[in-house]
């Protein structure tokens, strides 16, 4: 996901400059963990660098970002079941990380199908 992102900043244009201002220093680390997520920002950035048209302009409280996370994830394709709820991940530490994990696995899956995207790719690893 920070890779999704990474490369939209590392392009010239509102965009970039949108989702820099809204993430700020906290794509430094290497994989943002399940703390970082809980105020939705990186999570706004991610569907704004995906598809800028489906969030135009992040709410700026944390349960209305996650709210408009859910809603871009469905209107990407993600199925009901594999959404997250706000609570799975509004306060740290979140309550259920693996629910967000789902719909960001779902969510890859659906982007792994458009012909136009270019950015990075989720790997999969095997056990």
């Amino acid at each position: 996901m920070s890779a999704v992102v990474k490369h939209c900043l590392a392009a010239e244009g509102a965009q970039a400059k949108a989702i820099q201002s809204l993430v700020g220093e906290s794509l430094d680390a290497a994989a943002p963990t399940p703390d970082l997520l809980c105020d939705g920002k990186i999570l706004c950035a991610f569907i704004m660098a995906l598809r800028p048209d489906l969030l135009k302009k992040p709410i700026p409280n944390a349960m209305g970002r996650l709210s408009q996370v859910q809603k871009a994830c469905k209107q990407l394709g993600v199925r009901e079941n594999d959404l997250f709820a706000v609570p799975d991940i509004l306060n740290p530490p979140p309550q259920n990380p693996n629910a967000v994990l789902r719909c960001l696995t779902a969510l890859a899956g659906k982007v792994a199908d458009w012909e136009e995207y270019s950015g990075p790719r989720l790997r999969i690893s095997k056990r």
